[in-house]
């Protein structure tokens, strides 16, 4: 056992201190700045989303409720990739939300609950005005003005911050008494969207396989009738796992140079980071800038501790309690405020890591203790240990 330990230690410390060979950034520790694009299509009224059609019907059904007491704040929460954001802009654009006095649409930069930010965003999508040298108060009370005078569908599309500005942001929405308003959410975090909503949440859950392919084929502009696609086509879809993301990232790869029999194998075979990599930019649509964001806007304890999952081969699965035990044995564990035990602290570690899908229990032993597996998205394992070894 000791022995295993000082390699896996080993191995962590060679991985830590790889080249910055694949352009991402260095060392553990460091804040990142992306240039995060912002949502801009949410007016596009020609949006084709397959297989949402009921999860349209159900949100659009709690968003045409009337509440009572008080303002509706409803999350669409679950993994990167699942379409969230294309879902929220099919509710944005629904004939149905023309009965609201105003529709307002927000990006909020991840890792970023800027009030501020958010309020002016809030307030300049409506007939009141805001000056521009106006402090947070006057911004958080003219937000309180309009959900008081009018009726307005509000989508913060990405949510995602610390507690205690995911809260104060809550309490601004909910200053006002129109209760016919709703707030809808996007979020990758479970936690946010527990913490934000004043319903249950609403969990996106992976597309089928016909759905997928009819992205997949949409996006190659190619479908049954072609050679390539029988041969190469079902496992390709297979290989998106219900995510429409990928699924379109790998159409675009294919549309590239449908005619090539090695493009289609690439879609089939090849490790997706190393897709996205030989590729130009303006060529294929991008699968990973979301994650990256994600994952160099985690704490670097839970950097560190994702870090260590990427030692394990691919398609593994790890006991929770030797993990949290192979933590502190490699002292990744930082005790918080210097009280808490290290294993409860390893606990909270594993669940922050559950919350944002990064990690998923796929089962339990016969004694009750999970097993693990990293990332819920499969295809993306990969991709997170190529980050890992850049750090």
């Amino acid at each position: 056992m000791v022995h295993k330990m000082k390699s896996k230690r080993e191995l962590l410390q060679t991985r830590q201190h790889l080249p910055n060979q694949y352009h991402f950034i260095s060392h553990i520790n460091s804040v990142v700045d992306f240039d995060e694009k912002q949502t801009t299509s949410y007016r596009n009224s020609d949006i084709i989303l397959f297989g949402r059609d009921r999860d349209l019907e159900n949100l659009m059904d709690i968003i045409m409720q009337k509440s009572v007491g008080e303002i509706s704040i409803i999350s669409i929460v679950g993994p990167m990739g699942l379409g969230k954001t294309s879902l929220a802009q099919l509710v944005f654009n629904d004939a149905r939300t023309k009965a609201f006095s105003f529709r307002i649409w927000v990006h909020v930069s991840m890792g970023n609950v800027s009030l501020e930010k958010i309020g002016r965003d809030i307030v300049s999508q409506t007939t009141e005005r805001i000056e521009g040298n106006m402090q947070l108060q006057s911004i958080k009370n003219a937000v309180q003005t309009i959900l008081n005078k009018y009726s307005c569908l509000i989508v913060l599309d990405n949510l995602w911050g610390k507690d205690e500005e995911v809260n104060e942001l809550k309490q601004m929405l909910l200053t006002g008494i129109q209760t016919e308003s709703k707030i809808v959410v996007t979020t990758h975090s479970y936690k946010v969207a527990e913490l934000v909503s004043t319903v249950p949440p609403y969990k996106l859950s992976a597309l089928s396989e016909d759905d997928c392919l009819s992205i997949f084929s949409q996006r190659a502009m190619t479908g049954r009738g072609d050679p390539l696609f029988r041969e190469y086509g079902e496992e390709i879809v297979r290989r998106c796992g219900g995510t429409p993301l990928v699924a379109n990232f790998l159409g675009s790869v294919v549309n590239a140079q449908r005619q090539r029999r090695e493009i289609w194998k690439a879609a089939k075979d090849k490790d997706m980071w190393k897709i996205e990599e030989d590729y130009p930019e303006d060529k294929i649509s991008p699968l990973f800038p979301s994650f990256k964001i994600i994952y160099y806007n985690m704490p670097h304890e839970l950097r560190l501790c994702f870090v260590y999952c990427s030692i394990f081969p691919k398609g593994s699965v790890m006991d929770k309690k030797k993990l949290i035990q192979q933590w502190i044995a490699l002292d990744m564990i930082e005790s918080r405020h210097g009280t808490l035990p290290l294993d409860v602290t390893a606990e909270k570690y594993i669940d922050e890591l559950k919350a944002i899908y990064f990690l998923q229990v796929i089962g339990r032993h016969q004694d009750g203790n999970p097993v693990l597996a990293a990332l819920g998205v499969r295809h993306l394992t990969n991709f997170h240990s190529k980050l890992s070894s850049s750090d």
